[in-house]
């Protein structure tokens, strides 16, 4: 389990907390747009920042999963800062093995993903698209371990 620091740090930070907690407020205020909000669904809504590339997930009023869309894809832009993201990791150049020298070892890996443990108990997913990396969601924890 690695402590990484960037702007996933900070968002590891307003896991568990409504959108109204300072933490939250703290990780959307760097996006200059109005978000979309998506609640289809009793107990999960989707505050969503399509021309940054920044989408939040709330299950039941608190923050689970941000999801970073590296690449543009379902109607996102590309998430716009490369290199703050997480330090060390240049999201326009960096491949598995970059991400891996930085985050370490995954403990689940399939061909196009790999699953991390990182900032004590959260969890980093990594997509990858022929070895870049596609789409970045951290999570509050390992949905497959309820």
């Amino acid at each position: 389990m690695r402590i990484l620091t960037g702007h996933i740090a900070a968002i590891a930070a307003a896991f568990d907390l409504p959108e109204s907690a300072r933490e939250v407020q703290d990780v959307v205020s760097r996006y200059d747009e109005q978000p979309v909000r998506d609640n289809t669904f009793d107990d999960v809504g989707y505050v969503e920042y399509t021309t940054s590339g920044l989408a939040l997930m709330f299950t039941e009023t608190l923050l689970s999963s941000v999801f970073v869309y590296v690449l543009a894809d379902e109607g996102f832009t590309a998430y716009a800062d490369r290199t703050g993201f997480i330090d060390g990791i240049d999201l326009a150049v960096s491949t598995r093995d970059d991400v891996r020298a930085v985050v370490g070892e995954p403990y689940r890996s399939q061909a196009d993903f790999d699953l991390f443990r990182i900032q004590d108990r959260r969890v980093l997913h990594v997509t990858f698209d022929d070895g870049r990396i596609r789409l970045i969601t951290v999570m509050a924890r390992d949905v497959s371990e309820r």
